[in-house]
């Protein structure tokens, strides 16, 4: 009977974009409480050089995403379209394409990066410090993450597109912070960072499975891992589309994932913990305001895709709003990180890690003009082809 109740509520929330937003902010409150626990525990259990080295090699994988090559945003935008539209039998045969493509995709990447991991240390001016144990190893550790990675891809994007925005959000917070707890009492042994970094390995399975399983009790059909398909048509839509989707992927991997690896190279990984960590409360600012953008995209999608005069002026109406929404939290969320960043790194890690005025500005900027733009591209990238063109190439 608990079951019951507890599927029904599900249910009755599965594609509420206010739920699901407001789950996500608690959610995103407590990961950044828990944060302010984890990040000295690990600091002062690794120390500077090597929580740099660590973070460091994290944006590396993090540059995994751009395995999948765009396709992610072509699943999760077609699942809605072709969901909206009530063609199921087209999208299992959609899917069963996008399998085999995804399948084959994260088997190059684990072959390419395993067969590059003993010259990548080098390339990336990654040293080996004190109890840093083999980058080569950490790096084969990291081909296996990335494949795994490309095939996560596929079942966020899945199950994003059947509108389980707020399904997933508990669960990958509760996998989350066992990984962490696990990578810190790991550091505390010093053990090497490649085995520091297979608790985040088996966290990013499990959000693997757990994605599936929702999309399993939401739409039964869709959550199968079999058959994989060729199909010369809804293969070259696959390629030309998620090309487009890749340019997008691409701008904001470049510009998310780079800069602690530049900053490790060209400066050293003692400076990268300084700059990550100023940057925790635009991180957590982000978070709210894309949130509110995300959680309702999967049925704006689907709002696009209706020939209903009054479903559009509705999209046009809920857009607007969104948008004003969205600059308004911006432009607060970079005032207050203006006026309370000091103190809070402060308090939080000592003086010794406060960043220069400067480099707060620059975050504030860019935390308000990112934030305020969100939407508007989103939109354009689900307006037809030509729409993802257009902010593609911009």
């Amino acid at each position: 009977m608990a079951t019951h109740r507890i599927y029904g509520l599900l249910e009755k929330y599965r594609t509420s974009a206010r739920f699901a937003f407001l789950l996500q902010l608690v959610v995103r409150v407590l990961t950044s409480l828990f944060s302010l626990l984890w990040t000295p525990l690990l600091l002062n259990a690794m120390g500077a050089r090597l929580n740099g080295l660590f973070l460091s090699f994290q944006s590396f994988t993090t540059l995994g995403s751009l395995g999948n090559l765009g396709l992610a945003g072509t699943v999760g935008t077609e699942t809605s379209k072709l969901l909206g539209r009530g063609k199921n039998k087209e999208l299992q045969q959609f899917l069963a394409v996008a399998r085999s493509i995804f399948l084959l995709l994260a088997t190059v990447a684990i072959l390419v990066i395993l067969s590059l991991s003993p010259w990548l240390p080098a390339w990336l001016h990654f040293e080996e410090a004190p109890g840093s144990g083999s980058l080569t190893l950490l790096f084969v550790v990291g081909a296996i993450m990335a494949g795994l990675t490309v095939l996560t891809f596929y079942s966020s994007s899945l199950n994003y597109g059947c509108g389980n925005v707020g399904w997933p959000v508990i669960p990958v917070f509760l996998i989350t912070q066992v990984g962490f707890l696990c990578h810190w009492l790991l550091a505390r042994e010093h053990v090497a960072l490649w085995i520091q970094f297979l608790p985040y390995f088996s966290v990013t399975l499990g959000g693997l499975l757990i994605t599936m399983f929702f999309v399993k009790l939401s739409h039964k059909e869709l959550a199968a891992f079999w058959p994989l398909r060729w199909n010369r048509k809804i293969l070259w839509m696959l390629v030309t589309t998620s090309f487009w989707w890749y340019l997008c992927n691409l701008g904001t991997t470049i510009y998310t994932s780079t800069d602690r690896l530049l900053i490790n190279g060209g400066i050293g990984s003692e400076q990268v913990p300084v700059y990550a960590y100023n940057f925790k409360l635009c991180e957590l600012a982000f978070f709210v305001v894309f949130s509110a953008g995300f959680v309702s995209l999967p049925k704006i999608t689907q709002w696009l895709a209706s020939s209903e005069p009054e479903t559009r002026s509705r999209l046009l109406l809920e857009i607007r709003r969104l948008n004003q929404f969205q600059i308004a939290l911006a432009g607060m969320a970079a005032l207050a990180y203006l006026a309370f960043n000091d103190f809070f790194i402060r308090v939080w890690l000592g003086e010794h890690m406060q960043a220069p005025l400067i480099l707060q500005a620059f975050f504030a900027a860019h935390l308000m003009m990112a934030s305020s733009s969100d939407i508007n591209i989103q939109l354009t990238m689900r307006l037809e082809n030509n729409g993802l063109k257009f902010a593609a190439c911009a």
